[in-house]
């Protein structure tokens, strides 16, 4: 394989620069993509009196159950209304 004469490789002091500003920049990537679904759990959509009634449900394990949980709170506060987003 023949080279270009405008072809540069990189020096080795620049890819070892490369290397290492690629890592923070990496985590940064992964954490902003990762970070949204820390709080998915959380149930800012009841109003603060609700909250209340659902605290409970904070406390379950597995999202499956918390879900299930939520689930059964909705169902008992029908009659009241749920604020939206």
């Amino acid at each position: 394989m023949t080279s270009r004469p405008d072809y540069r490789s990189l020096s080795r002091r620049a890819r070892i620069l490369s290397a290492v500003a690629a890592i923070p920049i990496s985590w940064a990537i992964i954490i902003a993509v990762l970070a949204p679904f820390n709080n998915a759990g959380t149930t800012p959509w009841f109003m603060s009196e609700q909250d209340v009634l659902v605290h409970h449900c904070e406390g379950a394990g597995a999202p499956v159950h918390r879900h299930a949980c939520l689930r059964a709170a909705a169902r008992q506060l029908t009659p009241t209304r749920v604020a939206t987003r």
